[in-house]
Formats: structure tokens, C-alpha cells, sequence
């Protein structure tokens, strides 16, 4: 399901809102993999992270050329702090934030939502049935299931350094705090057993 459905809803949404090609949908897709998922082959995070680069260089230069309207690239550039726009490095950064870090974590927590409802057909029926416990089942599979968490180490320092993924830090004191069904009393289990 997450390579058929998960993965492709996050690249569709981002270039939408950066005012980019949907037909380039593979080569996002391609570039944030080989930034992200290749940790020893250099090269490939090399070339992938230089593609980005090029890429946002030509949109901003066309930007200044043909701006647009409802493009969050154009608007960027034309984004001023303390009566000066703001220097190109910070649109490419952002740019580059928005299509790397907004892809992975977005397909991920979608991939982790679909997993789950796969292996647990109550909770299925239990949305179907209450569609209204949806916004709080959304809370829960972020919390249960955070994107940013990369493994328990990295997660310490995610908290801390970066202030990501802080939900995970509310319910310390339970038993298990990183697993979904040990939330007896709170949030989207909670809510689901409040139904019955």
C-alpha cells in the first residue's frame, strides 16, 4: 500500500504547493530516496542532493522572471523581515525542507496509518462506525507511530535538539510509550474504547 497509494500523495500535495511540475512526481520521488535512504553510497546522496539544488536554482530564477500567483516559491521570494526580502539560500532551504523532510515524514506516517488499520480490523470498523473519532485516531497514529523517530537513540535527540516529534514525550510514565495498544486511558484507543 505504501509504495501504491502512501508514497504518492505527499509528492502530489508538495509540488502543488511549491508550484512545481506533477510530472516530475519519479524524479522527486527518486531524489528524496537517494538523499535519504542511501547512507553509504555517497555518490548517489551526492548527486541526489545536487539535482535538488539545480532544480530549486531554476525555479527561483524563474520566479524572478515570471511570478505567480498561489506558489509558495514565488511567495517565499517575495518574503521580507524587517523590510528585506529574505536571501535566495533561505527560499532554496526551505524548498528543499519542504520536499525532502515534507515527503519522507508525510509518506511515512501514511505507510505506518495504513499498516496498522491492516493489522487491526477492530479499529477499522471502529472509524466506519464512528467517523467522528477520526481527528483523535489521527493524533494517535502520529504519536504511536512517529515519523521522525528513526530509531530510540535519534529520538532523544530529535526531542531535545530539534523539539520534533514531542508528543511521544506526553505519556512517558506508561509502561510502553512507544507502542499504539498500550494507551488503555488516552487518545484514539481511549476514545475507541469509550465507544463500545
Amino acid at each position: 500500500a505504501a509504495g501504491d497509494y502512501a508514497q504518492h500523495i505527499p509528492v502530489r500535495v508538495i509540488a502543488t504547493m511549491l508550484g512545481v511540475p506533477l510530472e516530475m512526481e519519479e524524479e522527486f520521488t527518486d531524489w528524496v530516496r537517494g538523499v535519504l535512504e542511501n547512507m553509504t553510497d555517497m555518490e548517489r546522496r551526492k548527486r541526489a542532493r545536487q539535482n535538488i539544488i539545480e532544480f530549486f536554482l531554476a525555479q527561483v530564477k524563474d520566479r524572478a522572471e515570471n511570478p505567480r500567483e498561489n506558489d509558495l516559491i514565488t511567495e517565499l521570494m517575495n518574503t521580507e523581515v524587517e523590510g528585506k526580502k529574505v536571501p535566495i539560500e533561505y527560499v532554496l532551504g526551505v524548498c528543499n525542507l519542504m520536499l525532502v523532510a515534507g515527503v519522507d515524514t508525510t509518506w511515512s506516517a501514511i505507510g505506518s496509518t495504513l499498516w496498522h488499520m491492516a493489522q487491526h480490523p477492530e479499529h477499522r470498523k471502529q472509524l466506519r462506525d464512528n467517523p467522528d473519532l477520526w481527528p483523535t485516531a489521527i493524533e494517535e497514529f502520529l504519536r504511536a507511530y512517529s515519523p521522525i523517530s528513526f530509531s530510540q537513540a535519534f529520538r532523544v535527540i530529535l526531542l531535545v535538539a530539534m523539539g520534533l516529534g514531542f508528543i511521544k514525550m506526553t505519556h512517558v510514565a506508561q509502561a510502553r510509550p512507544d507502542t499504539f495498544s498500550g494507551l488503555a486511558n488516552h487518545g484514539f484507543v481511549g476514545a475507541l474504547r469509550n465507544v463500545r
